[in-house]
């Protein structure tokens, strides 16, 4: 199928060379039928938008979508035998940052009888020809009881994660 001109209707916050960067190669060009089926599987899994609609006619390629809401709250509750057992999480994730489908996030908890912070930020892996980045941060604390002692032992760790991830035809790194 000849591609000359990619048409995207309903963009507000995404940029519009986030859609085209998940095309297996530039417009103009050639594409398979698969190639574009791909295309809107990606468009789709950015998990970006509540509709999602590719059609092809007269060389043209057109994208509709509609974007939905991509700040989401963390919330979670559950309650323990003393007050000092409960469990509690409170963030936030925003899932397009500056129009690029790039996660960032952050949440507080308490559980295990202490403080817990994760703090991310993660490049979506759906572009088919480049290297996906992911860099976490954490700090996790927990109480350790015994039911034969009355003592009580603390854990702290202080962790990050730093990973590549490629899709399928990334350029091998140097």
């Amino acid at each position: 199928i000849e591609i000359e001109q990619v048409i995207i209707q309903g963009l507000r916050r995404t940029q519009e060379g986030t859609i085209l960067g998940l095309l297996h190669h530039p417009v103009p060009g050639r594409f398979t039928r698969t190639e574009l089926q791909e295309f809107e599987r990606r468009i789709r899994n950015l998990s970006l938008f509540d509709r999602v609609g590719v059609a092809v006619g007269d060389r043209m390629l057109t994208v509709e979508v509609l974007e939905k809401f991509t700040l989401v709250p963390i919330l979670n509750f559950s309650t323990g035998s003393s007050l000092q057992d409960l469990s509690a999480t409170a963030g936030l994730v925003e899932y397009n940052i500056s129009g690029t489908g790039t996660q960032l996030g952050s949440q507080l908890s308490y559980s295990q009888r202490s403080p817990n912070v994760d703090l991310w930020l993660s490049q979506h892996s759906f572009h088919p020809a480049r290297w996906a980045q992911e860099a976490k941060a954490s700090y996790n604390a927990n109480g350790i009881r015994f039911s034969d002692s009355p003592a009580t032992w603390n854990r702290q760790r202080l962790g990050g994660e730093y990973e590549l991830k490629c899709l399928s035809r990334c350029v091998p790194l140097r």
